[in-house]
């Protein structure tokens, strides 16, 4: 089994976690920024097939062929950068399922004490209360599978220097 060390488990869940969140945000913005650019680009196509017609504005193919060109270029653009932002918001809710696809693992154990001695000479014990574990459809660079891990942990100190200790105190 392929363990992440604390730091570094929370660390690749945080940035995984930012980046999901940063690219919602980017295809929220592209498609806002889309439908803007194609609701003003309507606007003129509607005044210029409208209105100047009225004020008397004469079809010239000088200045109708490039028109035409530049509004479908817009709307053309628009269409694929909403299509982008929705085809984005899609892959990013079903990549996030991910873990909740994971298959349910069995717990042999679902408390676990683990002693550390710290350079200032202190023992603490952390306890591990599994809550649940599931394995993902993703695996390492070895080919062996990945576990997400949901847990509870208590630290306790065990022991400690005399000089670290406060002095004064009763310990209840």
């Amino acid at each position: 089994m392929f363990i992440f060390h604390g730091d570094e488990a929370s660390s690749r869940i945080e940035m995984k976690y930012r980046i999901s969140l940063l690219g919602v945000w980017i295809s929220v913005l592209m498609g806002t920024f889309s439908l803007v650019a194609m609701i003003a680009a309507w606007q003129v196509d509607t005044i210029v097939n409208q209105d100047l017609y009225s004020y008397g504005l004469q079809l010239s193919y000088a200045w109708a062929l490039p028109y035409w060109t530049a509004i479908r270029s817009i709307f053309a653009v628009a269409w694929a950068s909403l299509i982008a932002a929705i085809g984005l918001q899609v892959y990013l809710i079903f990549r996030d399922r991910k873990f909740e696809r994971g298959t349910e693992a069995d717990l042999k154990e679902k408390k676990l004490q683990t002693l550390y001695k710290l350079n200032d000479g202190s023992v603490i014990a952390v306890n591990h209360n599994v809550k649940g574990i599931k394995r993902l459809n993703e695996y390492t660079p070895d080919g062996l599978p990945m576990y997400v891990l949901e847990s509870n942990d208590l630290v306790q100190v065990v022991s400690a220097p005399e000089k670290l200790k406060q002095s004064g105190r009763v310990s209840s």
